[in-house]
């Protein structure tokens, strides 16, 4: 369906934002698309990094859905330089990796701690108790 530098994102599945490469790929009836028709004054890839900053302190719900008027309304974007744009949209693509690595680990930690503390509060594990105290 597409082959070209896009940034899109699920409306019914949280709205996260993915910045897809010049590659073949395909999308639902039920994603938003954003295509840059202006390369001189923007970069995708900035683009993505202040999409995706805004959606990790956004929550998407059944009622409040990532429609592209929705998208629209909530987000904000700056126009920077666009070397500055290039700079940063360099950056995050270098450390996007790190970054998910990082996101994965803690991802990992918080579901140990909720399924530790879900065994504690049904007893599935048994508390030691110090004699002393």
């Amino acid at each position: 369906m597409f082959d070209e530098e896009l940034i899109t994102w699920s409306v019914d599945g949280g709205g996260r934002f993915f910045y897809r490469h010049p590659h073949k790929f395909s999308v639902t009836n039920v994603c938003g698309y954003l295509r840059v028709l202006r390369n001189d004054h923007w970069n995708c890839g900035y683009l993505f990094a202040l999409l995706e900053k805004q959606w990790r302190e956004t929550t998407f719900d059944w009622q409040l859905k990532a429609h592209p008027s929705v998208i629209d309304r909530l987000y904000r974007i700056p126009l920077a330089p666009l070397d500055r744009q290039a700079q940063i949209s360099t950056l995050v693509q270098k450390y996007k990796p790190w970054i998910n690595k990082i996101e994965a680990s803690v991802g990992k930690l918080v579901n140990l701690r909720r399924g530790l503390t879900e065994d504690l509060l049904t007893g599935r594990v048994r508390v030691p108790v110090d004699e002393a105290g």
